[in-house]
């Protein structure tokens, strides 16, 4: 679904707005929205709170820039809701040799709300420009436990969930093998996967061309 503008009088604009409210009406999995602007920032929190997966990208300079974006006006996400998010990719045009790429340089895990009503944030991975590289950052200990959260909401086993995020993994490492990058291959995968999960797991494993 796609916003419209409104160029003459009689025909109504579609907003984002109006295109998360009507996807909440199709009882999706997931919502993706392309950007977040204004108050459809706040339905998609709602939708993510009664247990709607989501993913949206904002315009901001930092991980800091983001949430202070999400928490003033126009878009006015309670600090509470903060929390509801499990993870800020921060993505930056940088300048690689003579050409210009983007990377991701910088994963931060949100672990909760501090005493003192801060968001409270714990960097897992972020990139390192002297060799096109990533950093990892153990946790400190002091984050949620994603796997229970799954399991509260799935009643899947701690062990079925692990098992699984391998296989995953080892789906993740066979595309950048066979060098799928492209929205396309990438798509097509994870799509593949969904609907026919152990035919393209097995290809992984065996390494099968697709």
């Amino acid at each position: 679904m796609v916003t419209r503008p409104s160029f003459q009088p009689g025909v109504e604009e579609v907003t984002l707005y109006d295109l998360l409210r009507s996807a909440l009406r199709q009882r999706p999995d997931y919502i993706i929205v392309g950007e977040v602007r204004g108050e459809e920032a706040y339905t998609l929190f709602q939708a993510i709170a009664v247990g709607h997966g989501g993913l949206c990208t904002i315009h901001a300079d930092s991980v800091d820039a983001a949430i202070k974006r999400l928490l003033t006006k126009p878009m006015n996400i309670p600090k509470m809701m903060m929390p509801l998010m499990n993870v800020l990719i921060l993505i930056r045009r940088v300048k690689m040799g003579e050409e210009i790429a983007r990377r991701v340089v910088a994963v931060e895990e949100v672990t909760g709300i501090s005493p003192d009503g801060e968001v409270m944030l714990e960097r897992r991975y972020e990139w390192n420009p002297e060799d096109d590289s990533f950093i990892y950052h153990p946790p400190s200990g002091r984050g949620r436990d994603v796997y229970r959260q799954i399991m509260e909401m799935t009643h899947i086993p701690r062990e079925k969930l692990m098992e699984e995020q391998a296989r995953r993994e080892r789906i993740l490492r066979w595309m950048v093998e066979k060098g799928m990058n492209t929205y396309e291959e990438v798509s097509k995968v994870i799509r593949d996967y969904y609907l026919k999960p152990e035919e393209v797991y097995s290809a992984a494993r065996m390494g099968a061309g697709r």
